[in-house]
């Protein structure tokens, strides 16, 4: 993933998220956080509103028959401005044969840099150092067991290391060690009840219910899974912005959808959760068009280099929250 971004996007805002999306499909039954290979597939398809190119990353345990055929279509019409890179467990022979014929390139990822050396310790291998070379470049120390919790959330992706070591540097604040109830923290937070409801309040145009939730969130902190509270402003910053970009790639391929003639029902089906969470995604995704949507990638990306400066927490969040909900030309 990391070589097919960088020689595509050739520095076109891919190092930090603009022109690199990454969709993970369901991992259960109940898992109500992936979503279908439809909504990878139609970033593939859709030209940036305002250019530039752009890398889709889709992982998944395996694909059905129609995703394979869905995924061949795209392969077959392969576009000059999207590559996607689909990431599997297993891929059946009939399935790869579809794919080549179509013009996709198919290839077996070795899983040497995430296997320990010999009969060393299960988080003694060279994925977990480079992690931990990769958290010292970013000005913190972390334990090869510490980037084995994180990269047994992650697995082997680099990316999506990188990616959560960011937002790991964020949540610790001034502590200089990134420890393992720190990567167990911040991986068990996402289902926070105050998390959730932020990104829920913004996209309902709720500004009043944002900020009582932000406030709340500072003075009081959130809780990890286990239970425990953290007030650290660093932290708490990082698990509401988390909310935001959450809530935020569920709303923007449907509000798209509709802008383009979809209707209610297709853009309930592209969701793909459960029938209520889709409804209120409806709703709140009939408050803002695409092109506003687009713009708020932006606003989170510039929150979090403000959190990475001596703008205090609070005042990034209380401050990211206006631009958000306020309708654009109101």
């Amino acid at each position: 993933t990391r070589i097919v971004r960088g020689r595509f996007l050739r520095g076109e805002g891919g190092e930090e998220g603009e022109g690199f999306l990454s969709f993970d499909a369901p991992r259960s039954l109940n898992d109500s956080e992936g979503v279908g290979i439809g909504v990878a597939l139609d970033e593939a398809r859709t030209f940036p509103m305002f250019g530039g190119k752009k890398v889709i990353r889709y992982r998944a345990r395996a694909l059905e028959d129609e995703d394979v055929r869905a995924l061949a279509e795209v392969a077959a019409k392969a576009p000059d401005f999207a590559r996607i890179l689909v990431l599997l467990t297993t891929l059946a022979k009939g399935a790869a044969k579809k794919l080549t014929a179509a013009g996709a390139i198919v290839g077996e990822a070795r899983r040497l840099f995430d296997t320990p050396y010999g009969d060393r310790p299960e988080w003694d291998t060279a994925l977990n150092k480079w992690t931990v070379g990769r958290c010292r470049m970013r000005g913190k120390r972390m334990t090869l067991p510490a980037a084995h919790v994180l990269t047994d959330q992650t697995g082997n992706d680099l990316a999506a290391v990188d990616s959560a070591l960011a937002n790991l540097v964020v949540s610790v604040g001034e502590r200089p060690d990134i420890d393992e109830d720190a990567v167990r923290d911040l991986v068990g937070a996402g289902r926070n009840y105050a998390v959730f409801a932020f990104g829920e309040a913004i996209y309902a145009r709720d500004a009043a219910k944002a900020f009582q939730v932000a406030r709340s969130s500072f003075r009081e902190g959130l809780e990890d899974r286990k239970g425990r509270k953290s007030r650290d402003p660093g932290y708490v910053a990082g698990r509401l912005l988390w909310s935001v970009e959450f809530r935020l790639k569920d709303l923007y391929p449907m509000s798209r959808l509709l802008d383009s003639g979809g209707t209610d029902a297709e853009a309930m089906k592209l969701c793909g959760r459960q029938p209520m969470i889709a409804k209120r995604l409806l709703a709140n995704s009939k408050k803002f068009p695409a092109a506003e949507l687009l713009s708020h990638w932006v606003e989170l990306a510039d929150a979090q280099a403000a959190l990475r400066s001596a703008v205090p927490p609070d005042t990034v969040i209380e401050g990211l929250i206006p631009r958000l909900t306020e309708a654009r030309g109101a």
